[in-house]
């Protein structure tokens, strides 16, 4: 017996127990529409707790990664949200035959219903594709996850579309023409997203960025590794674990560094200037030249062959020496014999143009450390003996006046 025999013996039943035609119709309806509902509910029970979980329990014993990923973005627990959706949608019509204006509104909501299930099940589907990929190395130089952030965006427009197109009788294509009229408005809202989209692609194409770089930009108060690159924001967790946010455009728009090359490389660069104040350089005085040789921690200095030879056209009368023209001998010397700067890259010690401030003696070095707490340390200690032994030299090193030494000089006054 088909379920039209079922209805049909069931109003007979109805009409047995004493109702009137109109009632046992409406009540057979009912009774239809309950027991629809319950099949519905007992298929997406069997779907969940049976199939998923078997499913479930296959995809833990399988050695494969990937469907684990798929089940931790719940993809399949979506896609069985539609199971009781169709089975409505295919019976709802023994319940209520006599009213197809009911049925089609029904049927109407059961399509909004599955578009928007498939809609969550390509988006979930999507997280997990991206997930796989990030285990791939290629994932590391080429970030996709931008480009999938606007084929979501438009399968969100296609959804809207055909779920308007559902809900006023019309063809998609009569929504598609009014878009187009919308064009200046749709420009207007989705500005950041359509400069983000194109950005993304500048910045992956060129291999300017990607997460885990080490970045700075000032002008949006960032400095510290990117922790996310999408379609509209770019995330920085800074070194003092505050997150900067910037807008994906901004990073085209704008000049940033990013400092991944430099941890790539087999140093840091230590560039910075020690001001020499220009009343202290003068030539040594033979006297001064002994006493200087009897320095301890310059011993080792004065051995080597380029030392030598400087003493020796002094002694011979051929030159005149200089003290700044000894330590910056000495600073070349001390940072090729430095066992935390790199030797084998450009190293340079040389004289800018002066100033206000006296002398600038530039140095420029790399540390073999590149994080940032054992190169700030490398270069403090490094500039912290060079000034601390420029006395030796009977050199100053430069500072502006300060108030005691205006007092000091009224007291002597």
């Amino acid at each position: 017996m088909n379920i039209t025999g079922i209805g049909n013996s069931l109003k007979e039943l109805l009409e047995e127990l004493g109702l009137n035609n109109e009632m046992a119709i409406f009540f057979k309806g009912a009774i239809i529409f309950l027991l629809i509902i319950a099949i519905a509910l007992l298929a997406d029970y069997i779907t969940k707790k049976i199939i998923i979980q078997t499913l479930k329990t296959i995809i833990h014993k399988s050695k494969n990664q990937y469907d684990d990923i798929l089940l931790k973005n719940r993809v399949f627990n979506k896609l069985a949200h539609i199971v009781p959706a169709l089975i409505i949608h295919y019976t709802i019509h023994l319940a209520i035959p006599n009213s197809p204006g009911l049925i089609e509104f029904i049927q109407n909501g059961i399509y909004i219903y599955i578009l928007l299930v498939v809609v969550l099940v390509i988006n979930s589907l999507f997280n997990a594709l991206h997930e796989i990929y990030l285990k791939f190395p290629i994932s590391e130089d080429i970030p996709i996850k931008g480009y999938i952030q606007v084929v979501k965006i438009i399968i969100y427009v296609v959804t809207g579309i055909l779920v308007l197109a559902i809900v006023f009788d019309k063809s998609p294509l009569f929504f598609l023409g009014g878009m187009g009229a919308a064009a200046a408005i749709i420009m207007l809202i989705f500005r950041d997203t359509i400069l983000g989209f194109v950005a993304s692609i500048q910045l992956t194409a060129y291999k300017m960025l990607k997460p885990g770089d080490w970045i700075s930009m000032p002008g949006h108060n960032a400095d510290g590794i990117v922790t996310d690159l999408s379609l509209s924001i770019v995330k920085v967790e800074n070194w003092d674990k505050t997150v900067t946010t910037i807008p994906t455009y901004a990073l085209i728009s704008e000049s940033f560094v990013n400092w991944e090359n430099m941890l790539q490389s087999e140093g840091r660069r230590i560039k910075r200037n020690i001001h020499v104040d220009m009343k202290s350089i003068n030539f040594f005085s033979a006297n001064e030249l002994a006493e200087l040789q009897k320095q301890p921690f310059l011993e080792e200095f004065f051995q080597t062959q380029e030392a030598r030879d400087v003493l020796k056209e002094h002694k011979d009368g051929k030159r005149f020496l200089i003290n700044i023209t000894l330590f910056r001998l000495y600073v070349d010397w001390y940072i090729k014999h430095h066992p935390k700067l790199h030797t084998g890259m450009l190293n340079v010690v040389r004289h800018l143009q002066t100033n206000e401030h006296g002398l600038p003696l530039e140095i420029m070095v790399f540390s073999k450390e590149k994080a940032l707490a054992d190169y700030e340390r490398i270069q403090a200690e490094l500039f912290e003996h060079l000034m601390a032994i420029a006395n030796s030299f009977n050199l100053r090193v430069f500072q502006n006046p300060t108030g005691d030494d205006i007092k000091g000089a009224l007291n002597r006054d």
